[in-house]
């Protein structure tokens, strides 16, 4: 016959024991599943304007608003950040019906409507007026101060679709503007001798001057407006618009 042991009580601790630290590993192994899931991610409507904004050859985003952005949210909020490049357009329609969280633009009366605006900008923007380095009135254009002067000059006016700055600081003055789909257009409208003037920011214009190889043909005078306070803006229907003062606070 065999005989069945006999469970001593230091037995009966071990395996308790045992238990109690397997469903300890458990419980901490759930844990942290549903915090990796349920951790917070904050979407950016962003469109491609080197330098300022770009998607990288593995598809992150890249440049000054992306750089800034992460140094605010993850860094600063422990709050991680995604991008979303899409045309401008629809960026400033993501942000409106809740669809991505912020944008970085200039506030507007409309865009009031639906964003909250943070109190400091995250950056500002000069722009400068570009004309083709040949033009016969360079010298007058280069000491342009007012819209007044555009029109004084009798210039003729590019720029992308979608440029609201243009449309109330320039167009509102009587300027007949040509509107074209994006600021290469408008570079190479100018380049071709069909328009006079171009007002980009500096930085973003002498980087598409280098891109589409003009630099014999474009030049950035002195004459210059703004700056542009480029603001962050939440939608009013993110779940991040109630963090509104620690995101003035850290920014």
């Amino acid at each position: 016959m065999f005989s069945t042991p006999v469970s001593t009580g230091k037995d009966t601790e071990k395996k308790m024991i045992l238990r109690w630290f397997i469903l300890l590993l458990i419980c901490c192994a759930t844990a942290q599943t549903g915090n990796a899931a349920d951790k917070a991610i904050i979407t950016y409507a962003g469109t491609n304007w080197p330098p300022y904004c770009w998607s990288d050859s593995s598809g992150k985003s890249a440049g000054l608003y992306p750089d800034l952005l992460r140094a605010l949210f993850e860094e600063e909020l422990q709050v991680e950040m995604e991008t979303i490049f899409t045309p401008w357009k629809r960026a400033q329609l993501m942000v409106e019906v809740g669809d991505a969280d912020i944008l970085v633009t200039v506030p507007t009366a409309e865009r009031h409507q639906y964003a909250l605006v943070s109190q400091l900008p995250l950056v500002d923007i000069y722009l400068h007026v570009f004309t083709a380095a040949s033009h016969p009135r360079l010298a007058e254009i280069s000491s342009i101060s007012s819209p007044g002067d555009i029109q004084r000059l009798s210039l003729r006016p590019v720029t992308n679709i979608g440029n609201i700055w243009h449309q109330e600081n320039i167009d509102s003055h009587g300027v007949k503007t040509e509107y074209v789909p994006s600021e290469e257009n408008a570079f190479l409208m100018i380049a071709a001798g069909r328009a006079d003037i171009s007002i980009e920011p500096s930085i973003a214009g002498r980087h598409l001057i280098e891109k589409l190889d003009l630099g014999s043909m474009l030049t950035m005078t002195p004459a210059k407006f703004g700056p542009l306070h480029m603001h962050l803006m939440i939608s009013k229907k993110s779940p991040f618009a109630k963090e509104m003062d620690r995101i003035n606070h850290a920014l």
